[in-house]
Parts: C-alpha cells; structure tokens; sequence
C-alpha cells in the first residue's frame, strides 16, 4: 500500500517476440527469449505527489537478455487537476521527472563505459584479443547501470480508459497513446513512436541507433 506504507511492483518481461526482422538474413533470437525480472518501489507523499525507484531487468534470467543491460531509476509524479469530475479520473495532466541510467543513458556514454570495461578485462588477463564471448560479457557490463541520466514525462489522461504520452526517456523523445479497452480490467494497451529526433545522443557524422523513426507496442495486466 503506497499511501500507508509502500507499494512494491514485481514485473516479468520478455523482448523476443519474433525470430528475424523484415530483410534480415541471419536468424534472430526464439520466439519468447530476452527474459527478466524489474522491481519497483512506491511511495504517496500525499493526494497528488508520489515517489517511485526502481530496477529493470534486476534478474536476467536467460543469456539474451544481457544484451538489454540493467537499469535502475528515482522519479517524482505528480498530479494536476485540469478542471475534470474528480470522482471520475478524468481530465489529469501528469508531470514525471527524475534520474535514469543503464539504457537510458547517452549512447555515447554507453559506448565509452564498454569500451572502458573491455580495456579493463584486456588489462586484468593480459591477453589484448578477447574471446566472442568475452567480448559480449564485457560490453553487458558496460550496458549496465553506470551513471544517471535525467528523464522526464507529461501525460494528459482525458478519461481513465485514454491518455496522450510525451517522455524523454534519456537517449531521446518518444509519443505515445494509451488504451485501456475494458473498464473493469486492468490490461493497458499503449502504441507509441520514438527516436524522434535524429541522432540525438550520438555524432551527427556517425550514424547510431536513433537514424530513424522506430514504432513501439508495449502492454501491461495488473492483478
């Protein structure tokens, strides 16, 4: 209970939900790979103000998802009444900022912080030529955590079942809309772009990851 005490959020998430990509020739990870465990804490301090922390991907629980890094977060919500029925939750701007790193850092200082962890497992064996596998261990230690980044959200809930989305999710900005298709289930449909602008976090001559527009599907069920 996040107004009497705290609230804890324990979340499961896979990121493999096909084996190639259109035009891709070599296979792709299987069809539900990418496994991992977050866990998030929350605080009320107060009606509209609340405090949340936590971990993405704080288990990883198969080899793939060490490619998607872990990430720890510390943001402050708050909520103001636009002028909405209060009984009824609708007509709310929601303003969220805060701390993130891990994948939410700078691709630049990504990229330096594996550099550095690679340099540093070359150094501690003595050996300049790393192994595949070495390498891959040493660029997910580089992925992971490391330091803070600001991000930041503004959500318009128009009613309970709908809302308007734009975050700053520390690399670049993304637009959202959220579903929520049946009143008395809690199952959250959001469809969303991001990497809206080009080569935000990176050098303009060298093109990275935010070259272009990217579509996302995300959705949720809480119990």
């Amino acid at each position: 209970d996040p107004v009497k005490l705290i609230g804890i959020d324990l979340g499961f998430n896979f990121t493999s939900l096909a084996t190639t990509r259109p035009g891709q020739e070599s296979e792709g990870t299987k069809f539900g790979e990418g496994q991992g465990l977050n866990l998030a804490i929350s605080r009320n301090l107060g009606r509209d103000v609340s405090l949340k922390v936590g971990a993405i991907n704080l288990v990883e629980l198969d080899e793939t998802q060490k490619d998607t890094g872990k990430s720890a977060y510390a943001v402050v919500s708050a909520r103001f009444d636009l002028g909405g029925p209060i009984e009824l939750n609708t007509n709310d701007l929601y303003i969220t900022a805060g701390i993130a790193n891990g994948l939410y850092r700078p691709l630049d200082t990504i990229v330096e912080d594996q550099a550095q962890a690679c340099n540093s497992l070359r150094s501690s064996t003595g050996n300049n030529q790393l192994t595949p596998q070495q390498t891959r261990n040493c660029n997910a230690d580089g992925l992971n955590y490391g330091s803070p980044s600001p991000v930041a959200s503004v959500s318009w809930m128009i009613n309970p079942q709908v809302s308007l989305i734009a975050e700053w999710w520390g690399r670049n900005l993304s637009l959202a809309a959220s579903f929520k298709p049946f009143e008395d289930i809690n199952w959250v449909i959001t469809p969303g772009i991001t990497n809206i602008i080009k080569n935000v976090d990176w050098d303009p001559s060298v093109p990275g990851y935010t070259d272009r527009y990217r579509l996302q599907l995300t959705t949720s069920i809480g119990f």
